[in-house]
């Protein structure tokens, strides 16, 4: 299971949302941490809509085209976290 990590960076402070899983929101110093942070909230969300018996949600990703411009150094950027339930959640390198 895998869900898209926006990332924005505002001054020096890295905000990152997961629009699949509402409310799932949480910031750091840097990328790096921003990116630690988000695991974590994620596997908490993800635990405590399991404990609720509530369905996890899924995402469909749909390619849009071969070539879309992206930049990791955009003050926004695109992530994917990926969710297994044997190692916990990875970010691939893009």
């Amino acid at each position: 299971m895998s869900y898209y990590v926006y990332i924005t960076q505002i001054d020096d402070c890295f905000i990152a949302d997961v629009p699949a899983l509402p409310g799932c929101r949480t910031f750091g110093r840097s990328e790096a941490e921003v990116l630690e942070n988000i695991r974590d909230v994620v596997r908490g969300y993800l635990h405590s809509l399991r404990k609720r018996n509530g369905a996890v949600p899924k995402v469909k990703v749909v390619k849009l085209s071969e070539h879309l411009p992206f930049s990791r150094n955009a003050a926004s950027a695109r992530s994917m976290v990926s969710v297994s339930s044997k190692n916990g959640i990875a970010v691939p390198p893009l």
